[in-house]
């Protein structure tokens, strides 16, 4: 127990704690310096199943899979020349949809979702936003 104190009160920890990314890449070295999950869980105040499935991610995706997915977690502010290199990779290849343009981007460290990508191909009226088709059952 005391153990346990020593660690969370630890300047080290506290930086850990601050940063998701870190806080996972620290159990991820944890698990592979042979500790057992449900003995540390607790520091990082997570369940062991959780652990198991950070340690899954990773294995499956990298690094990657140790960042957080969910929606607006990352306000990126798109410039010029990101828009610039999105255009220019639909236009060398219009047939292209927004996963296709995706790892294209990632080659030159740019991240965005295939969202934003939809948008700014829209921006540039590229693609045509999809409307919706409503059916209705009223006669008149």
């Amino acid at each position: 127990m005391q153990k346990d104190q020593n660690i969370q009160n630890s300047a080290y920890m506290q930086r850990i704690l601050k940063d998701k990314v870190l806080t996972r890449l620290e159990i991820v070295r944890r698990y592979y310096a042979n500790e057992k999950p449900p003995d540390f869980a607790s520091e990082f105040g997570l369940t062991p199943r959780y652990i198991f499935y950070i340690i899954e991610a990773f294995e499956k995706h990298g690094w990657r899979g140790l960042i957080d997915k969910r929606g607006g977690a990352y306000n990126v502010k798109i410039t010029e020349n990101v828009e610039r290199e999105i255009v220019k990779a639909f236009i060398g290849n219009p047939a292209f949809k927004a996963k296709d343009i995706a790892p294209i981007l990632e080659k030159q460290n740019i991240m965005l979702s295939t969202k934003s990508i939809d948008r700014i191909l829209e921006k540039h009226f590229l693609k045509i936003k999809k409307k919706r088709n409503i059916k209705t059952n009223i006669s008149l």
